[in-house]
């Protein structure tokens, strides 16, 4: 069992996550926070390179099956080359950067 599985890893990993946002609390500004959730996805998780759309039929042999077949919004780093698409994790990941950002109230207890 990973330790995050654990309760005891599960209580480790939730402080940890709290003590990030709470330094990230610190590190930016309320004002700097509200611009930077515009921009949350817009640049490369490997390289920081920018994102531009890609056609799904310039990126079509570099997908996944089953997001070629689910997926119709592409978007490729113009750095690395890496293919983005806003799968089932996305919509979380924007609900977490809004909460971080004061533009969502926080998750039910």
């Amino acid at each position: 069992m990973s330790p995050a599985v654990r309760p005891a890893g599960r209580s480790r990993e939730s402080t940890a996550r709290f003590r990030f946002y709470a330094e990230l609390n610190d590190f930016l500004p309320p004002h700097r926070r509200q611009r930077d959730v515009a921009h949350a996805f817009s640049r490369c998780l490997a390289c920081n390179g920018g994102l531009a759309p890609a056609a799904k039929a310039a990126v079509d042999h570099r997908l996944p099956p089953g997001t070629r077949r689910t997926y119709d919004a592409f978007w490729r780093c113009a750095g690395c080359g890496r293919i983005y698409w806003r799968g089932a994790h996305w919509a979380r990941l924007k609900a977490m950067v809004a909460r971080w950002c004061g533009t969502l109230p926080p998750p039910p207890p």
